[in-house]
């Protein structure tokens, strides 16, 4: 279909018939290309969900790399549906392939040539990101083909025919990287924006990122040093992954404590979901993390929760101006043990909306468990007395959509009463607590895991912390 008849396609209707005929064309050109009646068969059924994209990431683009892979089938077999479903998702939002000139195109399809003759018979994992990583390092590939330090075509020989995503990550470090390595960007490299990867490759090449125009925050020769050098390796961002590796090199210059740092990061919820307000606050988290980094055995994510409450509260009134690590641990812990929070009026009146749908209840043995997602202030105050902890000092971050609170009951004598009190943040458990700070038991978590699993909530052990 040329692409003059696609834009006026886009004019139209989802339903029009300029609309359909674009797609029974594409399907039409799909099945030219395949003589695999089973493959054409699959590629009929995914064509037909790119009715659900928006207007704009449909495009003859989509047809080239269908028909493209359609034809290697042989080649891909064991990663073919992985990747046309990683071919949708680049379809929908990744700027590389949205912008992709046909000079560019060929390059991505002279790069997945390659590594079919070169590494024949690999298997791509279809939980896994390895097809996504791949389609990005053949993105990459076309934009910086002039880049490649290593030969692809040697390099694609050393992959195991079973490839994990480490193994594509450091693929793309032995084709790309000739000097330093920046591996707070480097190892999620697949999830950087456009923006982003262009600054990579700045600073790929040998360059000064202070240099770079599109630099979202400015940066120290020290800072900059920290960041491609000296940033603990547990730091996992899943988006604005610059700016967050930035700010995490400012913290860990004042600091200089590796292990504190993952969890101050962790812990903050400002930082989490609410990153251009951390970084309008950036001077005064700088000190806080200056103050708590003397701790080296620091993971009391009680603190932060209280500086980002009084942060909030009291705005730049609020200073940490000659404050030390013990005064602000005694704050705390008079915040928590006196509950002084629940003096303030205007808390106790917040209210928001449900994040997620009432769940079924559960039986454990001859238990029945419920789970309510608590929507307000006197709820939270509620669960706080009741199981005598501190998760009333979340009103504000519920209410600010940093975190879910879920409070897990019991029937017993006819009446439903609190046991457990459960955290979500980005859909996945992160602290869960009893009365008074205990450890759920092991037949409470077999509950949660199976509420988790009911609601598409995950549950990793070793993410979790007390409340």
């Amino acid at each position: 279909m040329k692409e003059s008849t696609y834009s006026c396609a886009l004019e139209m209707s989802a339903h029009s018939n300029h609309h359909q005929e674009y797609f029974d064309d594409l399907e039409h050109e799909i099945n030219l290309a395949s003589n695999n009646l089973k493959n054409t068969q699959f590629l009929t059924k995914e064509v037909r969900n790119i009715k659900d994209f928006q207007p704009k990431g449909i495009s003859s683009r989509t047809t080239k790399w269908l028909t493209f892979f359609n034809k290697n089938h042989d080649y891909c077999r064991f990663y073919f549906e992985a990747t046309i479903c990683a071919l949708f998702a680049a379809a929908q939002k990744n700027e590389i392939w949205r912008t992709q000139t046909t000079e560019e195109l060929n390059l991505s399809f002279n790069f997945y040539e390659t590594i079919f003759s070169n590494a024949p018979n690999l298997f791509l994992n279809e939980k896994s990101e390895s097809a996504t990583i791949l389609m990005q390092i053949s993105l990459i590939f076309s934009k910086y083909s002039g880049m490649v330090v290593k030969s692809i075509r040697e390099e694609a020989k050393k992959l195991n025919k079973y490839i994990l995503e480490p193994e594509l990550i450091n693929f793309f470090k032995c084709i790309f990287i000739k000097y330093e390595d920046p591996y707070v960007l480097t190892n999620k490299f697949y999830l950087l924006k456009m923006e982003e990867i262009n600054i990579l490759m700045h600073i790929l090449q040998g360059n000064n990122i202070k240099s770079h125009p599109q630099l979202p925050i400015k940066i120290s020769n020290k800072e900059l040093f920290i960041l491609v050098n000296k940033l603990p390796q547990p730091l996992y961002f899943k988006n604005n992954i610059l700016v967050r590796s930035i700010v995490a090199a400012k913290l860990f210059l004042q600091g200089r404590n590796s292990r504190v740092l993952p969890a101050f990061l962790v812990y903050s919820k400002v930082f989490n979901h609410h990153l251009d307000e951390f970084v309008s606050a950036l001077d005064f988290w700088v000190t806080a993390f200056y103050l708590l980094a003397k701790d080296e055995q620091f993971n009391n994510a009680q603190i932060i929760d209280y500086l980002e409450y009084k942060k909030h509260m009291c705005g730049e009134s609020y200073s940490l101006k000659g404050r030390t690590y013990n005064s602000i641990l005694r704050e705390t812990l008079l915040w928590h043990d006196t509950q002084e929070y629940t003096r303030k009026e205007e808390v106790m009146k917040l209210n928001w909306q449900p994040r997620y749908e009432i769940s079924n209840t559960i039986i454990e043995g001859d238990v029945e468990y419920k789970f309510n997602e608590i929507t307000n202030g006197e709820e939270m105050l509620f669960e706080t007395k009741h199981l005598h902890h501190c998760v009333f000092s979340y009103t504000e971050s519920c209410h600010r959509g940093f975190c879910s609170i879920f409070s897990m009951q019991k029937l017993k004598n006819g009446e439903w009463k609190p046991s457990i009190t459960i955290e979500v943040q980005q859909n996945s458990i992160v602290q869960i607590a009893g009365k008074n700070n205990r450890s759920a038991s092991a037949m409470e978590i077999n509950v949660i895991k199976r509420w988790a699993s009911q609601m598409k909530i995950e549950y990793i052990e070793q993410n979790l912390q007390f409340l």
